[in-house]
């Protein structure tokens, strides 16, 4: 899976169902497919945003040594190789080298545990920052230079505004 992949079937998906220009906006690696949509089907696109997007991280040969490069082939192997019952451990699973470079060595367990809580608290839902703020600390720590992350955390983020942290 790669993003000239994914483009394309972005720009299919966009012609087929929705037939006209869009307005499109993208944060992180989703950035990078609007940048992608934006240069490569113009027509498709009425305006864009970009919020974030890894550009020069995304050059080859570096783009070899970031989370998203290892994020699309953990989910090219999953679809095409895998079939993993449980995609979200799975990932954590393929990609504990990545938490234990940046977090530390017990990172992809404390991610597999915080995510395992999450669904016992909220059964049948959709996780959606499930991090709490201590885990969010230590990658602030090692995370890349432009991550967001790495700001001390000052206010609730993350988890403190899920549904899962109101008792």
């Amino acid at each position: 899976m790669t993003a000239n992949r994914i483009g394309a079937d972005l720009s299919d998906f966009i012609t087929r169902n929705i037939r006209g220009p869009v307005f499109i906006s993208g944060n992180s690696s989703g950035g990078l497919l609007a940048v992608w949509l934006a240069a490569n089907r113009p027509a498709l696109i009425r305006a864009a945003l970009f919020e974030d997007p890894p550009l020069f991280a995304s050059e080859y040969p570096r783009i070899r040594q970031t989370i998203a490069n290892r994020a699309f082939k953990t989910s090219d192997t999953a679809a095409t190789r895998d079939h993993p019952q449980d995609f979200l451990l799975y990932w954590v699973h393929e990609n504990a080298q990545f938490f234990r470079n940046r977090a530390g060595p017990v990172a992809p367990f404390l991610l597999t545990q915080a995510i395992k809580a999450a669904r016992r608290r909220n059964p049948g839902q959709q996780l959606q920052h499930f991090c709490p703020k201590s885990c969010l600390t230590a990658l602030d720590n090692k995370s890349a230079k432009d991550c967001r992350l790495r700001r001390p955390c000052k206010r609730p983020f993350a988890m403190d505004q899920s549904p899962m942290n109101r008792r």
